[in-house]
């Protein structure tokens, strides 16, 4: 036993000797006994948080959304939305615009941005902040709901990117960091470890990459990085019940959204290969149910065969087990889903399959499975957009809201596009544009009709009593 704390203990307790310094002492000492020799201090997340942020970018999205009147038998069978044949819309000047924000990154120096389908694959009038504070308008190239991976681009060049590093090496228990903007809080940095490698039900064959590091909303298509800095996945969704985090996250692997881009910038969709059936994971009770031999889980039961597809040309039943491809026997499930996938179409997938007692080689020809291309989402007919700042007012004047509010300015009865993106809502109120206060809506229209094309004005905003400047970049007129 190493002596050294316990005599500098009895040194501390001669100099002093009241119950203070003895306590701390004490409680000093045992920890100095309690900690091993090879203790390993913890990572240093400060050292890469300013490189890991500036490839990160916040990217605000704008849809539009008609509201309708429910079918009033639909309401009675428990208020269920009514399928859209069935909608009846309350005005065309009823759309309502929704705001929502998500995470990217970029992944080239000439604007390229990878980010998650399903925060941006509906959405229009996109804006991209950079870490710098600069925005741009977003172009979207293309989505793939299997990935849940999409590209977008910004005419921008010499920005920083992310350095794409190797998800196969990460290990259960390696520390990693994600960088973006959960419910909007722009450049956040959280960290955790990884907690394991699955494949998850209903996602399909990916091997996600589950950790504890705290997403939220907002937080999708964050890069996921490892202690070197490197982005070893694209944060897609968690697991909960509240909505929010709940110690659960998943990340999908940078190598599959790497070949998703690289599909996505080349021709616009993804095309991988099938044969025209599904298959699902072996358990231990289904493998001895099978009769395989030793039980073992490797491998992939087939659990539907199409009719007319290139499998059930090439004989394979319900109950086969398709232990592997060209050559090799002892594939997981995933490896078969995803080496089928990378082949193209009219290759020869040589399949071992456990049939009865037996392995039998069954040769199927793969065929081409093409991504949904990116569709524009149609325009909302005679959608009011507002004037050249995206505002739309009452008329009126605000009148007092809370204790100490004067009621300046004027009533938004709508927001939309620039005025959308930057926070403004219904029922706030525009005191003032540049140095111009506003008192009437005239006011506001002789300071906006100063405004040069291109300019950006600021708009301050009352809410709840308190007031804020927002920049806004003015649009053509409607």
């Amino acid at each position: 036993m190493d002596r050294r704390p316990v005599q500098w203990l009895d040194r501390v307790v001669r100099r002093r000797s009241d119950a203070a310094v003895i306590q701390l002492a004490i409680g000093a000492c045992l920890v100095l006994l309690a900690a091993p020799a090879d203790a390993q201090p913890p990572p240093d997340f400060a050292s890469r948080v300013a490189a890991e942020k500036a490839v990160v970018v916040s990217i605000t999205s704008v849809s539009f959304a008609t509201p309708f009147v429910a079918d009033p038998d639909e309401a009675l069978l428990g208020g269920v939305a009514p399928p859209a044949g069935r909608a009846v819309p309350v005005s065309a000047l009823a759309a309502r615009a929704q705001r929502s924000v998500a995470s990217g990154f970029v992944v080239s120096p000439d604007g390229h941005i990878v980010t998650s389908a399903h925060a941006v694959g509906a959405k229009r009038d996109m804006t991209v902040r950079l870490a710098d504070g600069r925005e741009f308008v977003g172009r979207l190239l293309g989505v793939d709901e299997i990935s849940d991976v999409a590209l977008l681009k910004v005419e921008a060049t010499a920005l920083p990117s992310a350095t794409i590093g190797d998800s196969q090496t990460l290990a259960v228990g390696d520390w990693v960091t994600a960088v973006g903007a959960p419910f909007g809080l722009e450049t956040s940095l959280t960290a955790g470890i990884v907690s394991a490698k699955r494949v998850l039900p209903e996602s399909g064959s990916f091997v996600f990459i589950q950790t504890d590091v705290a997403i939220n909303p907002g937080s999708s298509g964050s890069p996921l990085f490892n202690l070197a800095g490197q982005v070893v996945g694209m944060n897609s969704m968690v697991y909960t019940t509240s909505g929010g985090y709940m110690g659960v996250s998943f990340a999908m692997p940078i190598d599959v959204v790497m070949g998703v881009a690289d599909q996505l910038r080349a021709q616009g969709q993804v095309v991988r290969g099938q044969l025209g059936l599904s298959v699902q994971e072996l358990t231990v009770g289904l493998a001895h149910a099978f009769g395989l031999p030793g039980a073992g889980t490797q491998g992939a039961l087939v659990s539907r065969v199409r009719r007319g597809s290139m499998a059930d040309r090439a004989g394979l039943r319900l109950g086969d087990v398709i232990l592997g491809f060209d050559a090799r026997t002892d594939m997981s499930y995933a490896e078969i889903q995803l080496g089928i996938a990378a082949k193209r179409a009219g290759d020869i997938a040589a399949l071992s399959v456990w049939r009865a007692g037996v392995v039998k080689r069954i040769d199927v020809e793969v065929t081409a499975r093409v991504s949904a291309p990116t569709l524009t989402p149609p325009a909302v007919a005679r959608v009011p957009r507002g004037d050249r700042l995206g505002l739309v007012f009452s008329g009126q004047a605000g009148g007092p809201r809370i204790p100490g509010d004067d009621g300046a300015g004027i009533e938004v009865l709508e927001a939309y596009g620039a005025a959308l993106r930057a926070g403004i809502s219904a029922g706030d109120r525009v005191v003032a544009l540049n140095e111009v206060t506003i008192r009437r809506l005239e006011d506001y229209d002789k300071a906006i009709s100063r405004l040069p094309r291109g300019a950006v004005a600021a708009i301050l905003v009352a809410r709840e009593g308190r007031q804020r400047y927002l920049a806004l970049a003015t649009q053509d007129e409607p």
